[in-house]
């Protein structure tokens, strides 16, 4: 597909830089990114080889008093007949302002090409977005809706403060909530298969305006893999032979799986923790496993974020701060039950909705008209 991505400064700003981590997820598409920032362009990675950076420049065009009077009677005229309550008419209200908020003195061109879709995030009456920015995205959406390109938007601040007239330009959401979700369809009555809530762990953070320290340094890091299945299995001092249970049992699921094996640093006389992993369970997890990572207890935390699952054969005080970070947590109990744990989590990641899962139902959709 052919894609637009219209990206400002603003959205830049809001997440931290996070917002342009969305085009590694457009890969295996023609990707256009077009701003009004040259600052935004040079953030772009330029390793993307499938991504066209454009800049947009907006041209001055003052205007005389007489021109604005003009402006003014074809505003009348255009919207005379629409009332915001009973008594007050929308041109009446316009006036106070004497309609200089509906007529720039910059013009933006408009961006030539084709494109089979056109993202850009959607905008908040939480904080304005300032008047350059507000008519770069206005030029290039209608364009867009000119030429019949559907246009999906991206949500960073909450879309229970999106203006009204933007639920009729966008033809797909992207957004953060469930909330958000219900909210769309009960007052603008869109069509619930339009909105995608995300439930894929990055690029839900991507779209967060408020940083999460922890979140913030794993997910520039650290990408989790979407077609394989990353477990942490914690050591057990004593409860060997259900480790190897586990781990012959993790070799059966229908995923590849990444084992991390997690240390405890203990010793049994002059026997180290390594030592004893390596004479007694190493023999078995060879047979299921050819690459296993070990990490010590003081690595764990920042592991985990990309965990899909944390292991243990006993309840551990860390399963509360996994919780906080939707982290599910499996205590081993026999192989059938713990397959049928891992299966399921395994299944609830196929199903996570990311950006990338969203472009592809778009496109079926572009496809089947």
């Amino acid at each position: 597909m052919k894609i637009l991505f219209l990206i400002s400064d603003r959205e830049v700003t809001l997440t931290g830089g996070r917002f342009l981590q969305f085009l590694y997820r457009l890969i295996g598409h023609q990707v256009t990114v077009a701003s009004n920032s040259e600052r935004v362009l040079s953030h772009c990675d330029p390793k993307l080889d499938y991504v066209t950076k454009i800049i947009v420049k907006p041209q001055e065009y003052p205007w005389t008093m007489q021109q604005r009077d003009k402006f003014a009677k074809k505003f009348i005229n255009a919207f005379h007949d629409i009332k915001l309550c009973d008594d007050m008419v929308m041109w009446k209200a316009e006036a106070f302002d004497d309609y200089l908020w509906n007529v720039s003195q910059f013009v933006y061109p408009q961006i030539e090409g084709n494109y089979d879709l056109v993202l850009c995030p959607t905008p908040s009456q939480e904080e304005s977005p300032g008047h350059l920015i507000d008519e770069f995205f206005t030029v290039q959406l209608f364009k867009a809706k000119r030429d019949n390109t559907p246009i999906c938007g991206i949500e960073i601040l909450p879309v229970q403060f999106i203006p009204n007239l933007f639920p009729k330009i966008f033809d797909y959401f992207f957004i953060k909530t469930q909330e958000g979700k219900q909210f769309l369809v009960d007052k603008f009555k869109i069509n619930s298969s339009k909105v995608f809530v995300s439930t894929y762990k990055p690029d839900t953070y991507t779209m967060n305006s408020i940083e999460d320290v922890y979140e913030h340094y794993l997910f520039k890091t650290v990408q989790p893999p979407r077609h394989e299945l990353n477990v942490l299995l914690m050591n057990h001092v004593q409860m060997r032979d259900e480790m190897k249970d586990a781990v012959k049992a993790l070799s059966e699921l229908p995923v590849k799986v990444n084992l991390i094996f997690g240390l405890i640093n203990y010793a049994v006389k002059e026997l180290h923790e390594n030592e004893i992993i390596k004479e007694l369970l190493m023999p078995d997890f060879g047979k299921y496993f050819k690459e296993i990572k070990f990490v010590d207890i003081r690595e764990i935390p920042q592991m985990l974020i990309s965990m899909d699952a944390f292991i243990s054969m006993n309840y551990m005080t860390i399963f509360n701060w996994c919780k906080k970070y939707n982290i599910p947590c499996v205590v081993y109990d026999n192989p059938t039950n713990f397959k049928k744990e891992l299966t399921d989590i395994w299944d609830n990641k196929k199903e996570q909705i990311g950006l990338s899962n969203v472009i592809d139902q778009i496109g079926d959709c572009i496809n089947a008209l």
